[in-house]
Order: C-alpha cells, then sequence, then structure tokens
C-alpha cells in the first residue's frame, strides 16, 4: 500500500512538475512570439517610412528634372529665335553682296575696262556666292552649338541637383 501511495505521490509531483513546465513555457514562448511582433511592427514601420521618403525624392526630382526640361526648352527656343533674326540678316548681307555684283557688271561700257568689267563681276559673284554658303554653314553649325550648349547646361544642372538631393537623402537617412 505504500508503494501505491508513493507512486501515487510521485505522480501527482510529476503531473505537477510537468503542468509547471508547460506553462513555463508557454509562457516564455508567448513573450517572444510578442517580441517578434513588435520587431516585425517597428520593420514594416521603418520600411513603409523610407518607401515613402524614397517616393517624395523621387517626386521632387521628377519636379525638378521638368523644371530644367522647360528652361531648356525655352532657352531653346531663344536661340532658334536668335538664328531666325541672323539668318534674316544674312540674307540682307547676300542680296547686297548680289546687287554689288549686278552693279560690278554694269559698268560703262568702255572697251578699254571689259576685261577688268569682266573680272569684277566674276569675283564680285563668287564673293556673293562664297559670303552665301558660309553664311549658311555658320547658321548650321550655330544652331548645333546652340542645342549642344543647351542640353550640356541642362545636363550639368540635373547632374547637381541630382547630387545635392542625394546627398540630402543619405545625410537624412544615415
Amino acid at each position: 500500500m505504500i508503494v501505491y501511495k508513493i507512486l501515487g505521490v510521485t505522480a501527482v509531483l510529476m503531473i505537477a512538475a510537468w503542468g509547471g513546465y508547460e506553462k513555463g513555457r508557454k509562457d516564455k514562448e508567448s513573450e517572444w512570439q510578442a517580441r517578434w511582433n513588435q520587431e516585425q511592427a517597428e520593420i514594416t514601420t521603418q520600411n513603409l517610412e523610407h518607401e515613402r521618403s524614397v517616393r517624395e525624392l523621387e517626386q521632387k526630382l521628377q519636379s525638378k528634372a521638368d523644371e530644367v526640361d522647360e528652361n531648356a526648352k525655352q532657352k531653346f527656343n531663344s536661340a532658334q529665335n536668335d538664328a531666325a533674326d541672323a539668318s534674316d540678316a544674312g540674307n540682307g548681307l547676300r542680296e547686297s553682296a548680289r546687287a554689288a555684283a549686278a552693279r560690278a557688271g554694269e559698268c560703262p561700257k568702255d572697251p578699254t575696262n571689259a576685261t577688268l568689267r569682266e573680272a569684277a563681276t566674276k569675283a564680285s559673284r563668287m564673293l556673293a556666292n562664297v559670303l552665301e554658303e558660309s553664311s549658311r554653314h555658320a547658321a548650321q553649325v550655330a544652331k548645333h552649338a546652340d542645342e549642344a550648349r543647351i542640353a550640356g547646361e541642362a545636363c550639368e544642372i540635373y547632374a547637381g541637383m541630382l547630387r545635392e538631393e542625394l546627398e540630402k537623402f543619405r545625410g537624412g537617412n544615415k
């Protein structure tokens, strides 16, 4: 009988110990689960904040890029207007050269001046043609130079702005 009592008490003690162990294990597991959930919530919040700040930066950069692009377009249009004005002035100069060449051919019909008149006419026409060709070529070169200059300036402005914004962003997110 005593053996049964000892076995009964031992069984009760083992069951109590096992119950205590299980309670402690469940409490510890719940504690770790709460810590894990808290950590996951913090990481999710940080990720959302980072994504929001990156989106703000992206919108700011796009806005500035649009501004730089609009400024470049205005400069390009201004350069085109200047080129058109220069072309008009060049056309006037070419017309003056053609008129001078035509007048050179209308010199008095003195037979002693025939070779001189012919040489003057050829020289004047050649000058008018050279002037016309060089003026046309200069206009093309000026147009390409203006386009390249404006594009380069826009690129430099955008690159500088991008560099500044990225430095600000990195400085705020270290």
